[in-house]
C-alpha cells in the first residue's frame, strides 16, 4: 500500500511539515521577518470584512452559496469556511485571490424557488388592499391560496421565493393606479394602517428601511 507523501520543509536538516513557500512554520516565520526588514514582503492574506459585507449582500438577493461560489470561480466551501468565520474573535483574513474573486461578483439571478426577503412583496400585496383590492381576488390572480396571502400581508412569513415575489410585482404593476372594488378591504388597510401605492417611492418599496412618503407630502388624494 502506497504511503501518502509529507510535504515537509525544504531547509537541509528540517523534516517538519511544510506551512508555506515550502517552508515549515518556523522558517516560513523567519522567512517573512527577513522580508519585513527588507520592506519586501506582501502578506497573501488579506482582511476579510470587505468580501463578508460583499457575500452577504449577494445571499440577502436570494443567490444561493454554490451559485455564488461558482460565479466567483472558488469552492462552495470557501465560501463556507469564510463565512464560518465571522463568530471567530480578532481580525478575520482570507487569501488576497479569494477576496477579489468574491468582490468581483456584481449580480447573480437568483433561481425562482431561492427565498428571498418579503418586505417588498408585503408592501406590494398590502398597497393593493389599501386600494381596495380584497386579499381573495389578489390570490386568485396570483393562483394562491388567500391564507397564504394573508401570511405575507399580516407578516407572518418574512421570505418569499424569487418567483412569488416578481408574480406579485407584476400584479402590482398593473393594479397599482386602479381602484379595488371593496370597501371592506380599504377599511381593513386603513385599521392595520396599510400604505396605498402613493405613499410610497418606487424604488424604497423593497428596502427594509425605507419610510413611506409622509402624508403632508403627498399632493394627490388617495381614492
Amino acid at each position: 500500500m502506497n504511503t501518502p507523501k509529507v510535504n515537509v520543509c525544504t531547509k537541509v536538516g528540517c523534516s517538519r511539515r511544510t506551512l508555506a513557500r515550502g517552508l515549515c512554520s518556523a522558517h516560513y516565520q523567519q522567512w517573512v521577518s527577513r522580508q519585513k526588514g527588507y520592506g519586501r514582503f506582501t502578506s497573501i492574506y488579506v482582511d476579510a470584512t470587505p468580501a463578508l459585507e460583499h457575500v452577504d449582500t449577494l445571499l440577502d438577493t436570494g443567490i444561493g452559496i454554490r451559485t455564488l461560489a461558482a460565479a466567483a470561480g472558488v469552492s462552495t466551501r470557501t465560501v463556507q469556511r469564510l463565512l464560518s468565520r465571522r463568530s471567530v474573535n480578532g481580525p478575520v483574513t482570507v487569501r488576497s485571490c479569494t477576496a477579489a474573486a468574491l468582490l468581483a461578483v456584481r449580480a447573480v439571478p437568483p433561481a425562482p424557488c431561492a427565498l428571498i426577503d418579503a418586505t417588498g412583496t408585503r408592501r406590494r400585496l398590502q398597497a393593493l388592499v389599501a386600494l381596495g383590492w380584497p386579499q381573495k381576488m389578489i390570490a386568485h390572480e396570483l393562483g394562491m391560496v388567500s391564507t397564504n396571502i394573508g401570511r405575507i400581508v399580516h407578516g407572518r412569513s418574512d421570505r418569499v421565493t424569487v418567483a412569488k415575489a416578481a408574480e406579485v410585482t407584476a400584479l402590482y404593476t398593473r393594479w397599482e393606479m386602479l381602484p379595488g372594488p371593496s370597501m371592506r378591504a380599504r377599511g381593513l388597510a386603513a385599521a392595520h394602517h396599510w400604505i396605498p401605492p402613493l405613499g410610497w417611492e418606487e424604488n424604497t418599496l423593497d428596502d427594509p428601511h425605507a419610510t413611506p412618503i409622509p402624508a403632508s407630502c403627498l399632493s394627490t388624494a388617495h381614492p
